[in-house]
């Protein structure tokens, strides 16, 4: 535990000295990567995605610590996965210089961040949920909705989608 407020008082350090928006998304994970191996001696990694959207000028500025791919759904309703960084998790290598991206998005894009339990939950015969089912959920348009309505509907068709993928039905004789 003294590690995560330990961190998280050299992010606050770091964006206080530099101003917001002057602190680049890979610093801090530069950051808190030299943190974790100083901390843990290599012993324990982490993945992390850290972003920053700037709605006027419409772009996502992004950096990827080994995370899963958050997905964008287009307001065509195309789905697509963000580029991979080819970055690794927090933890595994000592000055790793991790790489920002920076992304134009259009209005009405929506951007999904998933964790890994969400793909990786395995039915009774074992196989994965997996990334095309998540996917083939959220390209529904959500432009009538509320943020917090978006949010909820997703979250039940996937929640509908794991409980049939985990729960096959069985037939009776």
């Amino acid at each position: 535990m003294f590690f995560f407020f330990q961190a998280e008082d050299g992010i606050r350090d770091l964006v206080r000295s530099r101003g917001l928006g002057d602190v680049y998304k890979r610093q801090i994970l530069e950051y808190l990567n030299g943190q974790l191996m100083t901390h843990t001696a290599g012993q324990v990694f982490v993945t992390a995605f850290l972003a920053m959207i700037d709605l006027d000028a419409h772009t996502l500025v992004y950096s990827n610590a080994g995370h899963n791919p958050p997905v964008m759904r287009m307001p065509d309703s195309a789905v697509t996965e963000l580029e991979h960084s080819g970055d690794i998790p927090l933890g595994i290598l000592a000055n790793w210089t991790y790489t920002e991206r920076t992304l134009g998005i259009e209005r009405d894009t929506v951007l999904w961040l998933y964790t890994d339990g969400v793909v990786e939950t395995r039915s009774a015969e074992g196989e994965a949920f997996g990334e095309q089912r998540l996917h083939d959920a959220i390209p529904v348009s959500y432009t009538h909705l509320r943020a917090h309505e978006t949010v909820l509907d997703l979250v039940c068709r996937l929640l509908l989608e794991k409980k049939k993928h985990i729960v096959k039905p069985t037939t009776h004789h």
